[in-house]
């Protein structure tokens, strides 16, 4: 997971060799980038948060994770 801004590197994580990303990883990645950017007092309205399609990332409840957090979603074409 990387996370950036104009300004540079938000957040990152490099997994463990073997380890593979599931929904409720994944869900704790966004928690974990939501606190960074906290940190950085910006504002949840201005995120735009991509990602694929990837089994993890659109689980309903992952989904809903990132309506509360007011992140606008960039959908893959």
């Amino acid at each position: 997971v990387v996370g950036g801004m104009k300004k540079g590197l938000v957040h990152y994580e490099v997994l463990k060799t073997g380890q593979t990303i599931d929904a409720e990883l994944y869900s704790n990645q966004l928690i974990r980038i939501s606190e960074a950017l906290k940190k950085l007092r910006l504002e949840p309205l201005r995120v735009l948060f991509f990602h694929d399609n990837a089994k993890p990332h659109t689980t309903k409840a992952n989904h809903r994770k990132i309506e509360k957090l007011a992140w606008k979603l960039l959908l893959p074409a």
